[in-house]
């Protein structure tokens, strides 16, 4: 059964040392086969990474808007986090499911 988590918190830090960017709307959908796709607003535009389960727990994935990569990994029932790059532009990804549909997913 697919899970779907709406009103995520996503912090994108760049390695650059701009200033974090949080999107507290992000959308995250997790597939029964293992697939991960993830939504969330950057300053230029949406941002959809799609992708699947490498090995449990690690997720590869892609942005379908740009040529962007991220390994995102399930720290708990609450949080995905990892690495991203484009080109040479990167840094780290955090993703926060809403503490109510954690306690959800639990059961």
């Amino acid at each position: 059964m697919a899970q779907s988590f709406s009103g995520c918190r996503v912090i994108v830090r760049y390695a650059d040392g701009r200033a974090d960017l949080e999107d507290d709307d992000g959308d995250l959908q997790l597939g029964a086969d293992g697939a991960l796709l993830l939504t969330y607003w950057d300053e230029h535009g949406p941002v959809v990474f799609a992708g699947a389960e490498a090995e449990p727990g690690r997720f590869e994935l892609t942005a379908r808007s740009r040529p962007r990569r991220c390994t995102l990994l399930r720290e708990d029932a609450r949080t995905f986090a990892g690495s991203w790059a484009q080109g040479s532009d990167c840094g780290t990804l955090r993703v926060e499911i809403p503490a109510a549909d954690a306690e959800v997913e639990k059961r």
